[in-house]
């Protein structure tokens, strides 16, 4: 294709620095041959007159080949790139403005300068004694809910020692009782008893083994129900 047929040629230049310039003749060839194979765009004069049109305004954070501006002038199109993240901080040339080679454009800041830069928060006397009256105010009522805590656990405790003496005492209780004087009494005289009318007790005649078991036979029984009652 040849220059009468195109309109413009479009050069990019990567902008690195702080800095917007106006690039140099040696700087546009450099970047059209970086971007395109050769044009016949011939020499270009260090003070040729570029009129500037922004694409970006003041305060836009800018991504690395983020368009910035274009300049235009004579059949070419410079348009310079952001290099690195950055934030637009100031434009020193107006739209439409034609501007020469070298002439600062803009001064862009990198994220890092402008947090180093950031202004440190200032607190008054006023909030400094109030942040210390509610800090005071806290202490006094986590002091008070500690107390109050350590109370309740001493009564539950009082409590616990209670019920644990009554555990004590209930469990004496369950221990068996000794046996009544009256119980030893009926033992024995049932002891007694078997052994005076017991047929096998005691070697007897038949008439009197007849008679001793005729007796124990009636009361036996009897004995037997008054221990069972």
């Amino acid at each position: 294709m040849s220059l009468s047929q195109r309109d413009e040629i479009v050069v990019r230049v990567v902008c690195g620095g702080t800095t917007l310039l106006v690039p140099g003749r040696g700087a546009l060839f450099v970047a059209q041959n970086a971007a395109s194979p050769p044009s016949p765009i011939g020499p270009i004069a260090d003070t040729a007159a570029w009129a500037v049109h922004w694409q970006r305004a003041v305060g836009d954070w800018l991504k690395p080949n983020d368009l910035i501006a274009r300049l235009y002038g004579d059949g070419i199109v410079i348009e310079l790139l952001c290099a690195a993240e950055a934030r637009l901080a100031e434009i020193l040339v107006a739209a439409g403005a034609h501007v020469a080679t070298g002439v600062r454009l803009a001064r862009l800041e990198r994220r890092a300068r402008v947090e180093r830069r950031a202004k440190p928060v200032k607190v008054s006397q006023t909030q400094l004694l109030e942040s210390f009256s509610q800090f005071a105010v806290r202490q006094m009522q986590d002091a008070e809910t500690i107390d109050a805590l350590r109370q309740d656990l001493a009564t539950q405790q009082q409590l616990v020692d209670t019920l644990r003496g009554e555990i004590a005492f209930l469990r004496a209780q369950r221990v068996a009782a000794p046996e009544p004087v009256t119980d030893l009494k009926f033992r024995r005289l049932k002891q007694e008893f078997s052994k005076r009318f017991h047929p096998d007790a005691r070697p007897l005649d038949e008439a009197g083994r007849r008679h001793c078991a005729r007796v124990f036979q009636e009361f036996w029984p009897v004995v037997e129900a008054i221990e069972r009652s």
